[in-house]
Order: C-alpha cells, then structure tokens, then sequence
C-alpha cells in the first residue's frame, strides 16, 4: 500500500481492483462498478461504494415498517437506523473518526416499562459489546404513545469491519429475566472505514491493524 501510495504521488493512476470496499475507500478517490464487465457506476469513491454495498441484501442501516411491524406486549417497532447524521437516513459506510448513532423508533399502545438495546457483533459472529437503554430512569412506566432512543456510539471506537445489529425491546421483570417483545437478528448491518487522515488510532500506520475495537487511549510519557 505505502508503494502505491508513492506512485499516486508521482501523478501517475494506479487501478485497484478488489471487493473490500475498507480497501476501496482508504486508497482510492474515484472508482469505478463493474457487472459482467459493464460499467455500472461511476464517480467518487464514498458514492460508488454505498451504491454497491446497499445492492447487497446483507447491507441495510435503515429499516422502515408501514405495515406488519415488529410487534409483541404492546410495543411496535416502527423503525431503526444506523447513521452518523440523525437528520439523514442510515449510513452504510461510517467515517471511524465519527460518532455513530443507533436510533430505535416505536410506539407503545398502553402504558408500561419497557427499554430497547442491541448487540453488535462483527463479520466473524463475535459479539463486540452489547448496549440498551435500561439504566435510563424514565424507562419505566412510560405512558402509551411513540418513542425515539438513540444510542451514540462514539469515534475511534470501532475498527474497520462490516458490523451487524441484533436489536431488541424488552420488559423488566423484578428479579427475574426480562420479556423479549421483540428480537430481530442482523436487522442492521454497516461499515466503518479508515480514511487515513491520521486521526485515528491507526495514525499512519500501514498493514493490518487486527483488533474488536480500535480505541484511542490516553497515554503518558516522562522521564524516569
């Protein structure tokens, strides 16, 4: 990568051809779809990939129901979205260096205590962490009526990796398990990207950079 790196610097064009779109978008500002070896779309590289990735029944950051919604207890899931602008619609490809969002919509049709939350897991299956809203105060009895609950999930947090959404609303139960209402496995799924601006925890760095998460921690330097 450094080597292509330095003939990009040359003003010379280097062609990369390759299905990691994490690949596609670090090195390359243009590119180019092909399918059965015809163009298919063409422009700069953040457009051409979300293009291709949301062709991909695997890649859905929004999910929108108008009818036969998500149901169960009381509760409806209208709808859920992964994004990094809340006044957009679902983000397929995320800046690493961004907050990501995670906004849980949904109606209650009578008055009751309920909290909503996810796991994330990676391309592998693993879990990465899991998050809900139950330690918020005023999840208990909330009065019928239709919700927003928005998980911020903050920059240079995760890696570069294509993550999946298990997401779910629950019911308390004191000193019990809670009520699943509803479970929807890989609902949401999306990509964090690296643009190498040097921000993030990969600084310049070239090459595999392995790990879960990809946080920057702070560090401490003296003399001894």
């Amino acid at each position: 990568m450094g080597k292509w790196q330095d003939v990009a610097k040359d003003g010379k064009t280097v062609i990369v051809v390759s299905h990691n779109m994490s690949s596609i978008t670090r090195m390359c500002s243009r590119a180019i779809l092909l399918e059965n070896g015809t163009v298919v779309k063409s422009g700069e590289v953040d457009t051409v990939v979300q293009y291709y990735i949301s062709g991909d029944k695997f890649n859905n950051a929004e999910k929108k129901w108008i009818k036969n919604a998500p149901e169960g207890g009381g509760v409806a899931l209208n709808s859920i979205k992964v994004t990094q602008d809340l006044n957009t619609s679902g983000s397929l490809v995320n800046d690493i260096e961004k907050d990501i969002y995670l906004q849980f919509n949904y109606t209650l049709v009578r008055d009751k205590s309920i909290y909503c939350g996810f796991f994330l897991s990676g391309s592998n299956g693993s879990v990465t962490f899991i998050s809900s809203d139950f330690y918020e105060v005023d999840r208990f009895n909330k009065v019928k009526g239709t919700y927003s609950s928005i998980c911020k999930i903050p920059g240079n947090i995760l890696a570069e990796e294509t993550y999946f959404i298990r997401a779910f609303i629950a019911e308390p139960v004191k000193d019990a398990k809670p009520i699943i209402h509803i479970d929807l496995k890989d609902v949401l799924s999306f990509q964090v990207i690296d643009n190498l601006t040097g921000n993030s925890a990969r600084k310049s760095h070239i090459g595999s950079y392995p790990g879960a998460v990809r946080p920057i921690l702070k560090w401490s330097l003296k003399d001894v």
